[in-house]
């Protein structure tokens, strides 16, 4: 139990670390929609304690205050359900 713990909080360092190593906005906001969509398939495996790890990372303050990166993530999502919907062929 232990090992899977530790595991766990390096797995959910090392999302958090691979974000912040980005300089630029737009590759955290691409690292961060990235991790989204592991999480997303972790869940549907029912993967949870690797969903949570993400989870965890993504909602850390080193990564939750990154305002400007969110908001482009924002964006992304909001394309994808655009276009998935439909509503670009209207």
């Amino acid at each position: 139990s232990d090992v899977c713990s530790s595991d766990l909080l390096i797995f959910s360092n090392f999302s958090a670390t691979s974000i912040l190593a980005q300089k630029d906005k737009a590759n955290r906001a691409k690292l961060i929609t990235d991790f989204i969509s592991i999480a997303d398939e972790l869940y549907k495996l029912n993967n949870f304690s690797s969903f949570i790890a993400i989870i965890n990372a993504l909602e850390g303050s080193a990564i939750s205050r990154l305002h400007a990166s969110w908001n482009k993530v924002r964006l992304t999502f909001n394309r994808r359900l655009y276009l998935d919907t439909g509503l670009s062929r209207s």
